[in-house]
């Protein structure tokens, strides 16, 4: 059994080889990255049952640190992050703990696909083209196991990327989303964009 880190980037992981009946119970191999919080190399030893969730919860602590920490935090791309967040705030009732909809993911995917292209073409614009494009595919691959505000909070990320490359970029992404929101809204199938609300 394996669990990786939720990044795509990342190299971390917790893999629980097998399990050898002892006298005393199972004794379990295990191999786990990173090692400690101040470590980012490997480990490899064997865990009795007792302690095998104790050290599968140590591990996931270590990755929350690690996920947590920000090295270098750009002010302006945080501030314009937090101008989509409110903008696409939303109060909705279960709004962190639901998905959308399958019609709300298929129609959020297409619109991902569309900006993907669009980020594509602009790729030797930019300095953060590539980033641009990660999180553009990080939310398209992973955005049904994503809640409603997570996936918000994603895209205004993607748009605060989007509005730093400068203004054609965010021009092309806004007008494309509102003129999807709008379709959808004439459907009687989706009441409720991700994109707009």
């Amino acid at each position: 059994m394996i669990f990786k880190d939720s990044d795509p980037k990342s190299q971390f992981f917790f893999t629980i080889f097998r399990a050898d009946i002892k006298k005393t119970g199972y004794d379990y191999k295990i191999q786990f990255k990173p090692s400690s919080p101040l470590s980012i190399f490997g480990r490899e030893q064997h865990v009795t049952s007792p302690n095998l969730n104790s050290a599968l919860e140590d591990w996931v602590n270590i990755i929350r640190e690690y996920n947590a920490l920000k090295i270098f935090e750009d002010p302006i791309l945080s501030q314009y992050e937090k101008g989509f967040q409110e903008f696409f705030n939303v109060v909705e009732e279960n709004d962190e703990t639901e998905t959308y909809d399958l019609h709300q993911q298929l129609v959020l995917d297409g619109y991902l696909s569309t900006i993907y292209t669009i980020a594509e073409s602009n790729d030797n614009k930019s300095p953060d083209a590539s980033l641009l494009k990660e999180e553009i595919k990080y939310l398209k691959d992973h955005q049904t196991a994503f809640t409603k505000k997570k996936v918000r909070e994603r895209l205004a990320k993607i748009f605060a990327l989007a509005r730093k490359n400068g203004p054609l970029l965010i021009k092309e992404f806004w007008d494309l989303g509102k003129k999807e929101s709008m379709k959808q809204r004439e459907t009687k199938d989706c009441n409720y964009s991700p994109i707009y609300s």
